[in-house]
């Protein structure tokens, strides 16, 4: 794509200036929506990430209470460690999912900012 093309495809999907009120009210339902998704989303992942660690922790109790010279114990450990890699993507995920609500906040008020003034502009 080219500069040209892509600078007529931004200007497209550019609000229209008559209409910004309208389009400054849904951009907040939307992060207003998002943000509501993310606080439930906090509880389940909380609810996951305590569960994978307190199954770590069991598993890795077991491996070290039960010893029969066998491989049992190696299992019971890579088992523990792939729950804790498990707890640790639930927090990582988490943590992307609201950086990206952070950084679309910014940049919608960034292009509020550019269509007034856009709008100033255009009046002078």
């Amino acid at each position: 794509m080219s500069d040209e093309q892509l600078r007529r495809a931004l200007l497209e999907r550019a609000p229209d200036p008559n209409d910004l009120q309208d389009y400054r009210r849904k951009v907040e339902a939307m992060i207003e929506e998002k943000e509501r998704w993310l606080r439930r989303a906090t509880w389940g992942n909380m609810v996951g990430y305590v569960s994978a660690l307190l199954t770590a922790i069991t598993l890795m109790v077991a491996a070290g209470v039960w010893y029969d010279g066998q491989l049992k114990q190696l299992w019971l450990g890579l088992t523990a460690c792939f729950c804790l890699v498990f707890a640790l993507a639930i927090q990582v995920n988490h943590l992307v999912n609201w950086s990206y609500l952070k950084t679309l906040k910014e940049l919608k008020s960034i292009e509020m900012r550019v269509i007034e003034i856009q709008q100033r502009l255009d009046k002078a």
